[in-house]
């Protein structure tokens, strides 16, 4: 089978029929959304994508969407490679809309004309050292760990595009 495009987003299940939207109170419990090809198939991410949306007619860098001051844990972006759990930000974790900005490549934002609703979407690129992408095979994952109270938001969500195959 030949690789085809893909999108899709991290949710709890890790294969598309999870809850896919992280704002919810996840500061006693944390929550994992994730990705995970599947015993014999293959992904080839090539980029990353995080949503949030949230109320509020002003954000500021030191808050995490609409969560004013940010947030205490953080969120936390992992890889499963062949069983092994690494951080793929090193100790770094996105406590903060400025944290975001300062780890992806791109950022837009969006205020809406008649409400105070603002979105976010922040872009990264996956550089490895196998190129400009990251290969999930089998039973590996990309992950998010929540562990804080993000149930202000409207939206919080993770996205991941690439190619699928076998």
């Amino acid at each position: 089978m030949p690789f085809s495009p893909f999108a899709r987003l991290l949710d709890t299940n890790g294969d598309g029929t999870g809850n896919s939207n992280g704002a919810g109170n996840f500061s006693v419990t944390p929550a994992t959304f994730f990705i995970r090809p599947g015993v014999g198939n293959r992904f080839i991410l090539t980029t990353f994508a995080i949503s949030i949306s949230g109320s509020g007619s002003k954000w500021s860098l030191s808050d995490y969407g609409d969560i004013t001051g940010g947030v205490t844990n953080g969120v936390n972006v992992q890889q499963v490679i062949s069983g092994v759990t690494t951080d793929v930000f090193g100790t770094r974790r996105m406590r903060s809309n400025r944290d975001w900005l300062a780890t992806f490549q791109e950022l837009n934002s969006f205020s809406g004309n008649k409400t105070d609703d603002i979105f976010l979407k922040v872009i990264t690129y996956f550089p490895t050292n196998s190129g400009d992408y990251l290969l999930l095979k089998d039973n590996d994952e990309l992950r998010i760990i929540l562990n804080d109270n993000f149930s202000t938001l409207m939206e919080h969500s993770f996205q991941v595009r690439g190619l699928r195959g076998i």
